[in-house]
């Protein structure tokens, strides 16, 4: 599926996306629980070893996403300088098309000036890759919050949005590439779909 030119565009221009992991347990008090005259509940079943494995696919799917998020606002914020240092999250396939698309940001005098956030990740589906780890595919969808950055044009002034929602759901297909390897973009979609 083709990504949509204002889906494009608020990606390509918005692409200072800023991740945020979700910390777990902050705040907690330190030491033992206090003493009870209720028995402790039993301890939850723990998870399969193929349960493990797909937490932590998901773990490490964000971490590359949230990377990629980095680097890219980094990357827009200087007027598209250095967008060859994003090639390592997409795959090839993808990266012919993009990689014409910030080049073309870049000599165009195009930046953005602030970020955006990525306010949750859902997972819509996991494949095990033909049960052999390493090999796994995941369909992730993003909400993505732009309401915090601008795209400016070569002079620095404002680039309108026009229709596009602040905050968008993007579509992103990744690919595990192997045992101890990177996942990668295998495929991404931007919608006009508000979240």
């Amino acid at each position: 599926m083709t990504t949509p030119p204002r889906a494009l565009a608020a990606a390509t221009f918005g692409l200072a996306l800023v991740g945020a992991v979700a910390g777990c347990g902050e705040g907690a008090a330190a030491g033992p629980p206090p003493a009870s005259s209720e028995p402790a509940p039993s301890p939850s079943p723990s998870l399969s070893e193929s349960e493990q494995l797909e937490q932590q696919n998901v773990q490490d799917v964000r971490t590359a996403l949230d990377e990629y998020y980095a680097l890219a606002s980094q990357v827009a914020n200087d007027g598209y300088d250095g967008w060859e240092e994003l090639r390592q999250f997409w795959s090839s396939d993808q990266w012919e098309s993009l990689s014409v698309a910030y080049q073309g940001s870049e000599k165009d005098g195009l930046s953005t000036e602030g970020t955006t956030l990525v306010d949750g990740m859902t997972v819509a589906s996991y494949e095990a890759g033909d049960g052999e780890p390493g090999y796994e595919r995941m369909v992730v969808d993003l909400c993505v919050d732009a309401s915090g950055s601008t795209p400016l044009d070569a002079d620095g002034s404002p680039v309108p949005r026009g229709d596009a929602p602040p905050r968008f759901v993007a579509h992103y297909t990744m690919q595990h590439q192997g045992p101890d390897e990177a996942w990668l973009i295998a495929e991404f979609e931007g919608t006009d779909r508000s979240c």
